[in-house]
């Protein structure tokens, strides 16, 4: 069975749901063209669901930095949300956690690629003289 995704956009984040098994050959291929399609088409802030990957090898992996890396080459943003325990121990285990940032829910994900609201009515640092 082949990767399958499913994807929507909220507050100019695509939320990407990968389906499958994320291993070497075909299914990293398409990963890899999924993720080229969005950041082609001016959407590289990307909140990555893991939710339904059944597998990930090294391959899977790989191709999960070169997407960090994709997405930040283009301004933009690649985020992990619902890691399973194997998919977590790994980042974990090749020190890849710190590289793309986990947030523990889609809500979380998208409030957090959204810049801080400065208020009107917050005062203007003043430099030192």
């Amino acid at each position: 069975m082949s990767l399958q995704f499913l994807n929507w956009e909220i507050d100019g984040v695509t939320v990407l749901t990968a389906i499958g098994r994320l291993t070497l050959g075909r299914a990293t291929t398409e990963f890899r063209a999924a993720i080229e399609e969005l950041i082609a088409a001016g959407k590289p802030n990307i909140l990555l669901n893991l939710r339904e990957v059944t597998y990930l090898d090294s391959s899977g992996i790989g191709e999960l930095v070169a997407a960090h890396t994709a997405c930040r080459n283009h301004g933009g943003t690649l985020k992990l949300i619902h890691l399973g325990k194997r998919t977590e121990s790994l980042l974990q285990m090749l020190s890849l956690y710190a590289l793309c940032e986990v947030v523990s829910s889609e809500e979380e994900g998208i409030r957090s690629f959204s810049p801080p609201v400065v208020s009107a009515d917050a005062p203007i640092p003043q430099q030192a003289a």
